[in-house]
């Protein structure tokens, strides 16, 4: 069985590598397999803007190659289930992504993986889902990113607010953590 597709249904990992000027890292990560859809490129484009991340849409395409675009049917799909999982004060495209991916996947039976850290997306599907912080540790396993640069990552983006998961946010369950992948590496 080949490698999985690893698909963005959102923004969110791509951004907090931008943020932490860690694209080369992420591209180290994700090879070739990374792709992501034509809602994906233009949001990118927007939170250029919105969190003063010039270059993210570039530099996200450079890795990610041209956007997977829908077909015909899956249109309508797709604004289905974005009704399906918006919540009543959501933007009119907040979900389009994560509905745009989901669909895409389904219709053309591609096999795939999440690259996210918004956990609400599995809730409507069965695609597993990999986070920031996923990443990250398969970087310290394999040795592409070393245990200090990753401290230096957690304190940026705890500094903005980006990091949810609790053994990330305790400085000691952190520490355990970093130690897990580094004996991952030599083992």
């Amino acid at each position: 069985m080949s490698s999985p597709l690893l698909l963005f249904p959102d923004t969110t990992v791509l951004i907090n590598f931008r943020i932490c000027e860690e694209l080369h890292t992420f591209e180290r990560l994700v090879g070739r397999n990374g792709r992501w859809t034509n809602t994906i490129a233009r949001e990118c484009g927007r939170k250029e803007v919105d969190l003063n991340l010039p270059g993210l849409r570039a530099e996200a395409e450079s890795v990610l190659g041209d956007p997977i675009v829908p077909h015909g049917s899956e249109h309508r799909s797709i604004r289905g289930l974005r009704i399906l999982m918006a919540e009543p004060d959501d933007h009119a495209d907040q979900h389009l992504g994560e509905a745009e991916a989901i669909t895409i996947l389904e219709h053309r039976r591609i096999h795939a993986v999440f690259i996210t850290d918004d956990s609400k997306v599995s809730k409507h599907t069965n695609v597993p889902c990999v986070m920031t912080w996923d990443l990250l540790g398969i970087g310290l396993v394999r040795g592409i990113i070393e245990p200090e640069r990753v401290r230096q990552i957690r304190t940026k983006l705890l500094q903005v607010r980006r990091v949810h998961l609790a053994h990330i946010r305790d400085e000691t369950q952190f520490e355990r953590w970093i130690e897990e992948k580094l004996l991952s590496r030599r083992g």
